[in-house]
């Protein structure tokens, strides 16, 4: 492991891959980092002095202002990406100005390829004390530094190698909103607190686990009563009204249809303990509508985060979240405060974000459900960079709907997301945050591999 050094200059190159830029300055800390440069490309008709091309760099400056608390000058030096004599005679104005001469820790991995084999060819020219080298890898994301002369061997840097997932999110530009402050005791520790979904699944979890259990490897034969039920609870365009989950049964119903419906009432029947759930007359009723959403759907994603919570708990560098709200970083829009989305579940694996979108709805009928789970999906996939998953996750889906799903997984596929289909839905997804999480936790190779 090669320590940073005790107080260095860091250059790095705007882009929108955020997180290659900043996880350096986190592991390192802000209390080494005397100045930050950002290198900011533009292209060959681009007006370096336009918003467009400062962007990147502006809001890579609010990042670190954000973080270091406004104690880290921050300076940006413009050109054109692709041309490699800019950025070599860049370094070598940097070099100049080094009056104490400080380390200078160059980000190889960021900007363009031009714009790192100039700042390289640029800083080479230091003395070998003076230049240090970083990239940041693929997945799992980790920083190393690049020893140039012993034939690019790396070396794992030191620091915290995780990052929670608020630090994650400012990286971005987003911060989370809290609906509930911490109390007191939590707020001397600096603990935020307990999101109300986590609280709620946590609580629940034998009941949930029962209902979710029961209802998964049937949900296509028995999910059709519910949600009929629920559009009278729920309508689409009108208010929420209490009333019994489950439609009586129609009198000319066979006994195949009594019998789903009684398969139907036992499942839901174990959520009466859920606050707003109760039992009148023999039937589950939704008195309240915070009640009649977790019915709809919050009991999945509660179902999942206690899977992912009870699998994910060996390894201690991964964080499991729920229901958790979105809203712009001041500066960073134009309605700031309010809430833009919402993440079902968010996992933070070392340095890097992987999200879960759960869906009871069809996604592979109807092409208004399909559009809005992949636009929700699609919407939030840049925020994971290249290697942050972003796994939809719908396993209300018969093997008809299965055998004729191309169109979702082709467009799925192609806008990186990955599908968990059908009644394994809950264990694909689990197993695939798993093995994330086992690649994390093994043990980094020393051969640096291409950009």
């Amino acid at each position: 492991m090669q320590d940073w050094p005790e107080r260095f200059i860091y250059v790095c190159s705007a882009g929108q891959a955020a997180i290659v830029n900043v996880l350096p300055l986190f592991l390192a800390g802000p209390h080494r980092v005397a100045s930050v440069i950002i290198l900011l490309g533009s292209g060959g008709n681009t007006n370096t002095n336009s918003r467009e091309a400062h962007d990147p760099a502006a809001r890579l400056e609010r990042r670190i202002e954000s973080w270091s608390g406004g104690t880290i000058p921050v300076f940006i030096r413009q050109g054109r990406a692709e041309d490699i004599p800019t950025w070599q005679a860049a370094l070598d104005d940097i070099l100049d100005d080094n009056d104490h001469g400080l380390p200078i820790v160059l980000n190889l991995k960021s900007g363009t390829k031009e714009m790192s084999i100039g700042a390289l060819l640029g800083l080479l020219g230091a003395p070998a004390g003076q230049r240090r080298f970083v990239t940041v890898s693929g997945s799992p994301s980790r920083v190393s530094f690049i020893d140039v002369e012993a034939g690019m061997a790396h070396q794992p840097a030191t620091g915290s190698d995780s990052l929670p997932l608020n630090a994650y999110l400012g990286i971005y530009g987003f911060r989370e909103v809290v609906s509930t402050p911490p109390s007191p005791a939590r707020q001397r520790k600096g603990e935020a607190a307990p999101r109300p979904a986590e609280q709620r699944a946590r609580k629940h979890r034998s009941a949930i686990a029962a209902m979710a259990e029961g209802f998964l490897p049937q949900l296509p034969a028995l999910w059709h009563q519910v949600n009929k039920g629920l559009m009278t609870v729920l309508p689409p365009n009108g208010p929420f009204r209490s009333g019994p989950i489950l439609p009586p049964l129609p009198e000319d119903a066979g006994p195949d249809a009594a019998a789903r419906r009684a398969a139907a009432h036992d499942l839901l029947a174990h959520l009466v303990e859920v606050p707003g759930v109760t039992m009148r007359d023999g039937e589950v009723w939704a008195e309240t509508r915070r009640a009649a959403e977790f019915i709809q759907g919050g009991w999945l994603e509660a179902y999942l985060f206690n899977r992912l919570e009870a699998a994910l708990k060996p390894f201690p560098r991964v964080s499991v979240a729920a229901g958790v709200h979105i809203a712009f970083v001041e500066g960073e829009a134009q309605d700031d405060r309010s809430e833009i989305g919402e993440f079902d579940a968010a996992v933070m694996i070392g340095s890097q974000l992987h999200l879960v979108e759960a869906k009871l709805s069809n996604l592979t009928r109807g092409s208004e459900n399909r559009e809005k789970g992949l636009d929700q999906a699609t919407r939030w996939r840049p925020l994971l960079g290249d290697h942050g998953d972003f796994i939809l996750m719908a396993p209300r889906q018969t093997e008809e709907d299965l055998r004729h799903a191309g169109a979702i997984l082709d467009s799925a596929r192609a806008a990186g997301i990955y599908p968990a289909l059908g009644p394994q839905a809950v264990d694909d997804t689990v197993a695939r945050l798993v093995a994330l999480a086992e690649a994390e936790h093994a043990e980094p190779g020393t051969a640096l591999k291409g950009r």
